[in-house]
């Protein structure tokens, strides 16, 4: 005698699966989530987001990998975000004699944890641009920055399976905009949220909403919104200056606005103590750079520095802090090291900087342009 799970004749225990049109509920479910994606995708579309490319640490390996073997005939680029803003990639290379370009720039770092690596790890011998963003390189601790450290670790530990995340990443980036891990993963979109504040909560750095769209080579290009709309401009000039307002890492958020406006109303505090860099330590800073150069250029390289533009508070805020002649000029003089700063060159000036900060989309290739000539004759 039969039951529904066990068989009397074969002595095993068997499950009978119910007849049923598998085939019309597969094609049922393909539509549903096929509707779904393209609802997602059109709901983000239609809020102006296009596809891009992540700037994963991954993303950054990759091309740090390709600096491992890079010729003489190279120039790589390391700096913090402006760098990725300001610098056209295919605008250098039609300048330059269409000669390849590496751009190893990370937003919101100091560049020298990665200018270290590539003179200690690589025979590098072309020519090696850093650019400086004043608040960021002449920081305390600048040369032991976390997310420029943690950039290295992991192009040296970059595991297969992280190499597979990757290759697999760069198939979904350039088809859908809602993939977009930067700005729309759930932790930042749950942010977006207003909710009230607990009592005595503690609140971290603004978060810095999206400012661009990247290429396939790492370049960002400003995204049109920051552009256009005044409202989101000035929301993240807030937040560049909230970073002067700060008195430590976590602050009550209702002191942390009533500092930041009067950092708005152009009134800065001086850096906190424990932040501010000795004489005796920024001369040890220098030395340790020149040694860089110094090794670079004894095997034919040749290192140069560029400060790209900044304007309005935030242009007087990082000359408060971080004064050019206690910084850019003792750089270039205590290091040897030829610069390029956009104050010495018209060339350089009258581009626009939505928030004060980068070049918008439209204005890095002319920009470029004229930084490759300048860049070539300190060559």
């Amino acid at each position: 005698m039969h039951s529904y799970t066990f068989n009397s004749e074969s002595g095993q225990f068997e499950r009978a699966l119910p007849k049923q049109p598998w085939g019309r509920i597969a094609l049922i479910v393909l539509l549903v989530v096929t509707a779904a994606t393209a609802a997602w995708e059109m709901y983000w579309r239609s809020r102006g987001y296009e596809t891009s490319y992540d700037g994963t640490d991954s993303s950054w390996a990759e091309f740090r990998a390709q600096a491992q073997h890079a010729g003489p005939e190279y120039t790589i680029i390391a700096g913090s975000s402006r760098a990725l803003f300001d610098i056209d990639l295919p605008t250098w290379r039609a300048e330059s004699g269409n000669k390849p370009v590496i751009q190893l720039a990370k937003e919101g770092s100091a560049p020298l944890p990665i200018v270290r690596d590539l003179i200690e790890h690589t025979d590098f011998a072309g020519t090696l641009v850093v650019s400086v963003a004043p608040g960021l390189f002449f920081f305390k601790n600048s040369m032991h920055d976390d997310d420029a450290g943690r950039l290295v670790k992991h192009y040296h530990n970059w595991s297969p399976a992280q190499k597979m995340e990757h290759w697999a990443n760069l198939l979904m980036e350039p088809t859908f905009a809602f993939v977009e891990k930067g700005e729309l993963n759930l932790g930042n979109l749950l942010q977006e949220m207003e909710l009230p504040n607990r009592p005595d909560y503690l609140a971290g750095y603004d978060r810095v909403p999206k400012l661009s769209n990247d290429t396939r080579e790492r370049q960002a290009r400003m995204w049109s919104r920051v552009v256009t709309d005044t409202a989101y401009a000035q929301r993240v000039q807030g937040i560049w200056m909230g970073f002067s307002a700060r008195t430590g890492p976590l602050m009550r958020p209702a002191d942390y606005a009533s500092k930041k406006a009067v950092a708005l109303a152009g009134k800065f505090q001086p850096l906190p103590p424990p932040l501010q860099v000795s004489p005796a330590e920024r001369d040890s800073f220098f030395m340790e750079i020149k040694s860089w150069a110094d090794k670079l250029r004894a095997r034919g390289g040749k290192m140069i520095f560029i400060r790209p533009p900044s304007t309005g508070m935030l242009y007087q805020l990082e000359e408060q802090n971080f004064p050019r002649k206690d910084t850019w000029d003792a750089l270039l003089e205590k290091t040897g090291v030829p610069g390029i700063h956009f104050e010495d060159h018209p060339e350089l000036q009258g581009f626009e900087l939505p928030e004060w900060s980068h070049l918008r989309a439209e204005h890095a290739p002319p920009f470029t342009k004229a930084l490759v000539k300048l860049v070539t004759r300190a060559e």
